[in-house]
């Protein structure tokens, strides 16, 4: 039996991304599955079925970029009205973080924002994450930074490739909290990193096994659940929330064990 609620639930409410980032299949799968919008109703009902009491995170940062989605600033209050024992929580490339939607989003309610860093110089942020502007990035967070006064993150995944900018990244940001010990996971066999395979990832524990199936319940925009964030492919589909309570599709047993997607994983 699982706990009773996830420690996350993480929710794609439009698929696409601005960034074609080295360590992402992102274009890959939107160029199989196309352009998705979940509607307002199923999000809403997604609330409500984990109730009012739900203490863990609800993310809107499944495979997509949250600035992508007009409705995001609604979605993010929405989230902490239905939901406000919840960590409400985005994960961001700040390509789109304007000062007008630096305003709106620190007026959300959101408890916690991540911006996603993974260079500490124009040439290897440009490189590992193609399609953004360095000085953009810089500028958008920094404005951001005076304009919200909650807890910031900056996340820096690393790789053989820009490990040696790993330190540097907190002299960009200073008073930030830097998250630079994890390994660029390669999800699930879909993109290729440019690392050994010892090194180690957020999902590994200190068993060396995967953590994400106790943890976390990932949800696409199409209300399907998939076994983890890092199933791309959508090869484990383990309910619908369309049809299934959230929390019966977490107890259920087909999110357990068994699937060969896992063996790629590393």
């Amino acid at each position: 039996m699982f706990p009773k609620y996830p420690q996350a639930v993480f929710i794609q409410t439009v698929s696409g991304c601005t960034s074609d980032c080295v360590i992402c299949p992102e274009k890959k799968t939107f160029a199989r599955f196309g352009k998705q919008k979940m509607s307002k109703e199923l999000y809403e009902k997604i609330l409500n079925d984990l109730t009012i009491d739900y203490p863990g995170q609800v993310g809107l940062y499944l495979h997509f970029e949250p600035l992508l989605d007009e409705r995001v600033f609604d979605f993010l209050r929405l989230a902490k009205k239905k939901c406000p024992k919840s960590s409400v929580e985005i994960s961001s490339n700040a390509s789109l973080l304007d000062k007008e939607n630096a305003h709106k989003l620190s007026e959300s309610g959101i408890d916690l924002v991540h911006f996603n860093v993974n260079g500490a110089t124009k040439k290897t942020y440009e490189k590992q994450m193609r399609g953004l502007n360095f000085e953009n990035m810089l500028k958008n967070i920094n404005y951001f930074r005076k304009v919200y006064d909650k807890p910031i993150k900056i996340n820096f995944v690393l790789s053989n490739d820009n490990l040696h900018e790993k330190d540097m990244v907190a002299d960009i940001f200073p008073g930030c909290e830097i998250v630079n010990d994890f390994w660029a996971v390669n999800r699930a066999g879909n993109v290729e990193i440019n690392k050994s395979e010892a090194n180690n990832t957020r999902f590994r524990d200190e068993k060396n096994s995967c953590n994400q199936l106790e943890m976390n319940l990932p949800i696409l925009a199409t209300g399907e659940a998939i076994l983890c964030c890092n199933d791309w492919m959508r090869t484990a589909i383990v309910g619908d929330v369309n049809k299934e309570n959230v929390l019966d599709v977490w107890q259920s047993s087909k999110r357990h064990y068994g699937y060969d997607i896992c063996d790629k994983c590393f």
